[in-house]
């Protein structure tokens, strides 16, 4: 009876050691344990694939193998988790170290990278009016985007202008592309492209139809972004001219 009963109790143990090892299982991810970093950047890994309405808790928690509940030993709740995505993806606005040359070319660097960043993130357009505006890395990327043109011969007016003008150009750009696409990723369906032929047909757009017919379709060229930052550029540099004139 002794011997049964000592059996009972090294069954038990054992099976109290292999639950607490499922429980501190539970909570690493890949090797490592889990913490915010993990959970965002499967938040965005999801909404970049699938959209932003896609990321849940359950979802995360499902994709990383853990329980719905210890994810929120590091994130309040999903609101809290747009906020901790839109501030990583801001991250990737900002230009690593000194930015240099001159304001054209140091606003160029940042256009880019911020052009480059909501194509990668498409789900930042949706999101637009509900995720925070203010995060800290949304306030690091205005302010090195202040600091370039701080120091022009320009108001206080103007500087900010040429701030938002290089922003609401970009954004705008990134908006068109990401739902009527390139020429390079063309998002329109083959039952865009009839219908616009239906259209263009009945002559009511000669215009049109003399730059389009061919394709079927409104594409702009893949160069538009880039052509067309320049001449904000020349339209910023022109102001500065006349200043100094």
């Amino acid at each position: 009876m002794s011997s049964d009963r000592d059996e009972a109790r090294s069954d038990h143990a054992a099976q109290r050691r292999e639950r607490a090892v499922e429980r501190r299982e539970r909570h690493r991810v890949r090797g490592r344990a889990l913490d915010v970093e993990t959970i965002v950047e499967t938040a965005l890994r999801i909404a970049d694939e699938q959209g932003v309405e896609a990321v849940s808790m359950r979802r995360i928690a499902s994709e990383l193998r853990v329980g719905t509940m210890s994810l929120y030993h590091h994130v309040a709740d999903k609101d809290e988790l747009l906020e901790l995505m839109a501030d990583t993806v801001s991250a990737e606005l900002l230009v690593p170290g000194e930015i240099l040359g001159d304001w054209r070319e140091a606003l160029r660097q940042i256009a880019h990278r911020t052009h480059d960043a909501f194509l990668r993130h498409p789900w930042l357009i949706d999101t637009a009016g509900a995720r925070p505006l203010v995060t800290p890395n949304a306030l690091r990327h205005v302010e090195q985007s202040v600091a370039i043109v701080v120091g022009l011969d320009v108001d206080r007016e103007t500087a900010i202008a040429m701030v938002m003008a290089t922003d609401d150009y970009t954004i705008g750009h990134v908006f068109r592309q990401s739902r009527f696409g390139s020429s390079a990723r063309p998002v329109a369906t083959e039952q865009d492209r009839d219908r616009v032929r239906d259209l263009l047909a009945t002559g009511e757009f000669p215009h049109l139809t003399r730059v389009f017919a061919r394709d079927g379709i409104l594409v702009p060229p893949p160069a538009t972004f880039e052509t067309g930052l320049e001449w904000l550029f020349d339209g910023m540099q022109a102001v500065l001219d006349a200043r100094r004139g």
